[in-house]
């Protein structure tokens, strides 16, 4: 162990094996098949706006790490309680990463490929000619 987590007496010591030991011997196909996108696919967009300071207290998350927490959370059925266990992390910090990451993906994608929003009157009569039936 390295000398910040003997100074961590009050935190919680987890065992994230699943993500540190499993998810790396992943082909991109069991990779896509948890996650729901490849390896790559969000980690160079949004590395910037996710990665946190290394504090006295305890290093950060890494930002691979977040945004698997995330896509894992909303791609299954599983609690808070399981994906914490999984990737060895607090239930509210699964919590904090997956409100964290909903905001930045609708902050960062939202003006490239929602950028009809709010509709103007003719878009939404295009939409609404799209529904009915000839």
């Amino acid at each position: 162990m390295n000398g910040r987590r003997d100074r961590r007496i009050w935190c919680l010591d987890r065992s994230g094996t699943f993500w540190e030991t499993e998810v790396p011997l992943y082909n991109d196909d069991e990779f896509k098949r948890n996650f729901r996108v490849s390896r790559s696919t969000l980690v160079e967009r949004l590395h910037e706006d996710l990665v946190r300071q290394y504090t006295h207290f305890r290093d950060p998350i890494s930002v691979p790490k977040r945004i698997a927490v995330a896509l894992y959370s909303l791609g299954s059925s599983a609690e808070y309680r399981t994906i914490a266990n999984l990737f060895g992390i607090g239930e509210s910090t699964v919590g904090q990463i997956l409100l964290e990451f909903c905001h930045l993906i609708k902050e960062v994608f939202e003006p490239q490929f929602i950028n009809f929003y709010p509709p103007t009157e003719d878009k939404i009569i295009e939409m609404r000619c799209g529904f009915e039936v000839v």
